[in-house]
């Protein structure tokens, strides 16, 4: 089986899309895996490092992390008629977009703004009709990365697009270092015990020893993303040309965030590109887990999302107002 075209995806009975996408640093052989604060006091953060039978395996970037990374892709100019770009200003000089919110359309940024009482009607409709086209109207995002609502309806909306990066067969590195100051600190003033002083405000000598170096990868470092179908096709609207209309919008939308071509850089010393050597692999996976090749290009996708986008209507821009007494009424009194 192979799927030449994004419709016949749309029509098969594939229950998820697989992307596994091996990368490289872009030079060097070092990368720096993201630091996770210590679990208890006293222990030093670390990275997010488990020893398997075949080896080390490293957290490169999480679900939550790549997530953030794939979404603003709508903010840019070759995409962002795709999706409705909703700002909210607070103040004179704060302003930030949907697409940008850490908790989509559950940010307190949105929720406590003028767009309050709009949001909360799309998430009910979803939570008591298992109608997603409200959400999709304002929000569309929200239904291809998740969103939990957990402060006020306590709507979830499960993610479809799971997106991870992993080294396997690490080997974790440490660094040390030694600052100099450009004056000895005794010839400005300082006394000899004033060492400790004088680093406080750069003009001591600070050594730092057996912290984080990066890692090595001596296996390969994968980039493997999830579409789930299954998930997809589980996203109603109030009758069947509606649900129709909105699946295919949503899945117009996950294609372009999942296939979107991108540089990796997730952090200082973590610049990753794609290795040549070993092109990705696209795959449909089907329900009795045999799995088929998707051909079609990234042009195709982009029409189809357009031609998605029109059917479905996406709206104007909207720019809403934060409102903090909104956010000081729903502050709970502490209990004595």
């Amino acid at each position: 089986m192979t799927i030449e075209t994004v419709e016949q995806l749309y029509r098969s009975q594939a229950v998820a899309l697989s992307l596994r996408e091996i990368l490289r640093p872009a030079s060097g052989e070092v990368i720096f895996p993201p630091t996770y604060a210590p679990a208890s006091k006293g222990e030093k953060s670390g990275y997010n490092i488990s020893p398997t039978r075949t080896g080390n395996v490293c957290t490169i970037d999480s679900i939550g992390s790549q997530a953030n990374r794939m979404e603003p892709i709508f903010v840019d100019e070759d995409y962002r008629h795709l999706v409705p770009q909703v700002t909210v200003r607070a103040g004179e000089n704060l302003c930030a977009n949907l697409l940008r919110m850490g908790h989509r359309l559950a940010d307190a940024a949105i929720r406590f703004s003028d767009l309050q009482d709009r949001i909360k009607s799309a998430f009910l409709a979803y939570r008591d009709q298992g109608n997603a086209t409200p959400i999709a109207k304002i929000g569309p995002t929200s239904l291809v990365f998740g969103v939990w609502d957990s402060r006020e309806t306590h709507t979830k909306v499960p993610r479809l697009l799971n997106s991870t990066i992993r080294a396997y067969d690490v080997d974790e590195l440490t660094r040390s270092a030694q600052y100099v100051p450009t004056f000895e600190y005794q010839a400005v003033g300082f006394g000899e015990g004033d060492q400790e002083n004088a680093s406080e405000v750069g003009l001591g000598h600070v050594p730092s020893t057996n912290t984080h170096g990066g890692v090595i990868a001596r296996g390969a470092i994968v980039r493997q993303v999830e579409l789930n179908l299954n998930g997809l096709r589980a996203l109603r609207g109030v009758d069947a040309a509606e649900t129709a209309t909105l699946q295919r919008y949503i899945l117009s939308l996950a294609l372009v965030a999942m296939l979107a071509p991108r540089a990796h850089d997730l952090r200082q010393g973590c610049l990753l590109v794609a290795d040549p050597a070993h092109p990705a692999t696209l795959q449909a996976v089907m329900l009795d887990g045999s799995a088929g090749e998707a051909r079609f290009s990234f042009d195709a996708v982009k029409d189809f999302a357009d031609s998605a986008a029109r059917t479905f209507g996406v709206e104007e821009s909207r720019e809403g107002r934060f409102d903090p007494d909104k956010a000081k009424a729903a502050v709970k009194p502490k209990k004595k």
